[in-house]
C-alpha cells in the first residue's frame, strides 16, 4: 500500500467536512497541497493577492453558510490574509486560513519557504 504525505492527509479532511472549494495563489509550499486538492475534485480559485483570498473565502462562507477555505504561502502572504480572517472571525463566519511552511528538514537552514 502507498503511503499518504500531509498534503494528502490534509485534503481527506477538507474533503470529510464537505469542503468543494478553496481559494489560493500558487506558491512553493502549496504545490503538493494544490495538486492534490485538484485531483481530489476541490475547485481552486486563483487569487492574485492574499488579502483578497481571505476576502474571498469569508464572503464564500457568509454567502453559502459553510466554510470558507484560503490558502497561501508563508511570511507576508500570511500576514496580507489576516484582515479577511478577522473579519470572518468578528462576523462569527466559518473560516479556515492555511499558511505554508518549508519542509521540516530545512527548519533552521534560512529556508523561508
Amino acid at each position: 500500500m502507498a503511503g499518504i504525505d500531509g498534503a494528502g492527509l490534509l485534503v481527506r479532511s477538507l474533503r470529510a467536512h464537505g469542503v468543494d472549494s478553496l481559494f489560493s495563489v500558487p506558491g512553493d509550499p502549496l504545490g503538493p497541497f494544490l495538486d492534490e486538492a485538484v485531483r481530489a475534485g476541490i475547485e481552486n480559485y486563483t487569487i492574485r493577492h492574499e488579502q483578497a483570498i481571505a476576502m474571498a473565502a469569508q464572503a464564500y462562507s457568509y454567502v453559502r453558510r459553510d466554510i470558507g477555505v484560503g490558502a497561501v504561502t508563508s511570511g507576508p502572504a500570511m500576514t496580507n490574509a489576516i484582515t479577511g480572517l478577522a473579519t470572518a472571525w468578528a462576523n462569527c463566519w466559518p473560516m479556515l486560513l492555511l499558511g505554508g511552511s518549508s519542509e521540516l528538514g530545512k527548519r533552521g537552514l534560512g529556508d523561508f519557504q
